[in-house]
């Protein structure tokens, strides 16, 4: 083992009890943390009698912030829900994923160094290609501004952070329905 591994730990547990609860958590507070079994002689790490939580749903979400803890834990609360997930950290880079496959959704920030999320999805609203992706806004930007400029830009739904993971959960089914419903 390494000997940073206990502090990433605790990181990562403050990090998830205070985008579970919206709140920094405080001395004495308790986390339970399951970990995975052990790893079977043909390398699986899948005890024979666990059963998946979720089915895959087969839908495709890219998540694009170049917030890295943000990707993380936006990433394992969908893959937990049966989404399959690509990660991008900036535009440029979620151009790359998207000349190899479309998603069924595209989970994008604003405020990104380089080019930002408003102006990333207005491209890919005038491309063909890309047109008819549903983009979901998940950004700090909470101005009613900042909501107005996202819809014009062509956003399927707007939702600041920090949220509950039911919440934005909750969203990416809604905007996904609305999809499959065209």
């Amino acid at each position: 083992g390494t000997p940073y591994l206990p502090g990433i730990i605790c990181c990562l547990a403050r990090l998830i009890l205070f985008c579970y609860t919206g709140k920094r958590p405080s001395s004495g507070c308790t986390l339970q943390v399951n970990t995975l079994p052990a790893a079977s002689r043909d390398g699986s790490r899948q005890a024979q009698n666990d059963k998946p939580r979720h089915h895959m749903t087969g839908q495709h979400i890219l998540v694009v912030d170049d917030d890295l803890d943000t990707l993380m834990l936006v990433s394992m609360m969908l893959r937990d829900h049966g989404y399959r997930v690509s990660t991008a950290s900036s535009p440029g880079e979620a151009e790359d994923t998207l000349t190899v496959s479309l998603p069924d959704l595209l989970i994008l920030d604003v405020m990104m160094p380089g080019e930002d999320g408003f102006s990333f999805a207005r491209r890919l609203r005038a491309d063909p290609e890309t047109t008819r992706i549903p983009i979901l806004m998940f950004t700090g930007r909470g101005l009613l501004d900042d909501k107005a400029t996202g819809f014009q830009v062509g956003a399927d739904d707007y939702l600041t952070k920090p949220v509950h993971p039911t919440d934005l959960l909750a969203r990416v089914r809604s905007v996904l329905a609305r999809r499959s419903e065209r």
